[in-house]
């Protein structure tokens, strides 16, 4: 095709089979046509451009709403300290128990938050694996593109997604296990904070 084709011309490709059925048949069947377009190198590159621009706003919302939890773990860090404060006051019952239900809320808040983000962060991944591919399978590709895609966007990412989003979401389940137990989440607190800081970075 690439010998033959003309830019701008369309490529439709699409799979057919047929079965070995003498019998009742043969039974045939068409799969889902895909339409490509032939387009010069630099316009795929503008393509892609505009899509890595796209996958960039995206990770910068992520980044943002990470900062946001990370927040939040440290305002109820020392909303911890105030509760333990409060133990055994029975003076203060109603007021520790608000505080109780804010920690308790803020552990699941947090963790719904990473797994949300943890399931973003993957498909930005991917989406930049697309890229890398779609550069490779068109030829339009050089050795400083690829190296800046695989050791400064899709390396860090894979580190982010195999390691420190599973590492965080262990210690925020352990956090809303203290909680469920009634036990001083302080510690795994502190760790998530510190954590998720090391994922920001």
């Amino acid at each position: 095709v690439g010998a033959t084709a003309a830019i701008r011309q369309k490529l439709i490709v699409s799979v057919w089979g047929q079965d070995g059925d003498n019998v009742n048949g043969p039974h045939e069947t068409r799969g889902q046509k895909y339409e490509f377009t032939i387009v010069p190198v630099e316009e795929l590159l503008s393509i892609l451009f505009a899509k890595e621009l796209n996958l960039r706003k995206r990770f910068e919302q992520i980044i943002a709403e990470v900062k946001g939890t990370k927040k939040d773990l440290e305002l109820h860090r020392g909303k911890i300290d105030q509760a333990n404060r409060l133990r055994g006051k029975s003076q203060a019952a109603d007021e520790l128990f608000s505080l109780q239900q804010a920690i308790a809320a803020c552990a699941e808040r947090s963790l719904h938050a990473v797994r949300k983000n943890a399931t973003e962060t993957a498909a930005v991944e991917e989406a930049f694996r697309d890229i890398r591919e779609e550069l490779v399978n068109n030829s339009a590709e050089t050795p400083q593109m690829l190296e800046r895609l695989d050791d400064k966007i899709i390396g860090p990412l894979a580190r982010i997604n195999e390691h420190d989003y599973p590492s965080i979401d262990g210690l925020l389940g352990l956090f809303r296990l203290a909680n469920e137990q009634g036990s001083d989440p302080s510690s795994r607190v502190d760790e998530a904070i510190e954590e998720t800081g090391m994922l920001i970075d």
